[in-house]
């Protein structure tokens, strides 16, 4: 430095990440026609439906956006359902569960421990 004064200044960032989205658009627990419990779960979960589903087409996504599984059901009692999905083969991790209940599409996430 020629004159021989020296400065020194920083910076700081702050990010707030409650304002960041994740990437997925899930929709609230609330008002779903289906269910899914337990979650986290070990390979094995239930899937509730609600009264009145007609038609159910489900599909469980890698984070990458992978399908690994897709079922339709259409013989759905109209009192609501329960039925056991097996995803046991799939590795440990962060699924999506996107489903499609009567046209309607919800997604939410699930975990495989």
């Amino acid at each position: 430095n020629v004159t021989a004064c020296q400065s020194t200044d920083s910076v700081s960032i702050l990010f707030d990440f409650k304002e960041c989205g994740t990437g997925v658009d899930e929709n609230s627990m609330e008002n779903q026609p289906v269910f899914v419990y337990p979650n986290p779960n070990k390979g094995v979960f239930q899937l509730q439906t609600v009264e009145g589903i007609k038609k159910l087409e489900i599909k469980i996504m890698d984070i990458q956006g992978r399908v690994m599984m897709k079922r339709n059901f259409s013989s759905i009692n109209p009192g609501g359902w329960i039925k056991d999905i097996d995803i046991s083969k799939l590795a440990n991790g962060v699924y999506l569960f996107k489903y499609k209940a009567d046209n309607k599409v919800y997604t939410q996430k699930i975990v495989k421990k």
